[in-house]
């Protein structure tokens, strides 16, 4: 069975220039950002073991998970004392 080719290949045809900047970026991705890992990131919240209630409870009533939240209808909300 032939499948019909509906004139995908004069699309597929197309050339596309590329400036020299452009060609150069991939380049200078990898020298510079994939050798090392990423400098920033966040901490994680409990590294050694699985947190416990009193433990959530700690985090949050410090402020750890942030203090400014959405509510369902997208209201902004900020919480200034956890307790």
């Amino acid at each position: 069975m032939k499948i019909p080719d509906f004139g995908i290949s004069r699309v597929l045809s197309v050339s596309v220039k590329i400036s020299p900047a452009a060609a150069c970026y991939p380049a200078f991705l990898s020298e510079h950002f994939q050798a090392a890992p990423p400098a920033l990131a966040e901490p994680e919240l409990f590294p050694d073991n699985a947190p416990d209630e009193l433990a959530w409870q700690s985090r949050w009533f410090a402020g750890d998970f942030g203090r400014d939240f959405l509510t369902t209808t997208g209201e902004t909300v900020k919480v200034i004392d956890f307790g």
